[in-house]
C-alpha cells in the first residue's frame, strides 16, 4: 500500500514552506471532507478543465487559510486532519476561524 494522501499533502505543504523560504508570505490549509469538480469545456477557445463546486469543504478550507494567513502561520490544519495526522505532525498555536472551527498551527514534522 501507498503513502496515505493526509500524509503526502502533509509533506507537500512542508516542502512548499520550505522551498519559499522564510521571506516571502506562504500560507496553506490542510482539510478533508467531500468535494466536487465540474469539468469545463469552452468550445469557443478550445481550453478545458476543472473548477471546484463551492461547498461546506471549500468554505472550510478558505476560511481556515483566511485565518491562517492573519495570524502569520505559513501551514494550518484543520481539527479533522490534525487528528488524521497526529503522529508525523508538531502542532503549534491554536485557534478559531470566523466559521468557529478549530485551526492548529503545523509548525514542523516529527521525525519518522
Amino acid at each position: 500500500m501507498g503513502t496515505p494522501a493526509h500524509l503526502r499533502a502533509l509533506r507537500a505543504a512542508l516542502a512548499l514552506s520550505t522551498a519559499a523560504g522564510r521571506d516571502r508570505p506562504v500560507t496553506v490549509a490542510l482539510h478533508t471532507g467531500p468535494m466536487a469538480l465540474v469539468a469545463l469545456h469552452d468550445g469557443l477557445h478550445g481550453n478545458q478543465g476543472h473548477a471546484l463546486v463551492p461547498g461546506e469543504t471549500v468554505h472550510a478550507t478558505a476560511a481556515l487559510d483566511d485565518f491562517a494567513a492573519a495570524q502569520g502561520w505559513r501551514i494550518a490544519a484543520s481539527e479533522a486532519v490534525a487528528a488524521l495526522l497526529q503522529d508525523e505532525l508538531a502542532p503549534g498555536r491554536t485557534g478559531t476561524t470566523a466559521r468557529g472551527d478549530p485551526a492548529v498551527e503545523v509548525v514542523a514534522a516529527t521525525p519518522a
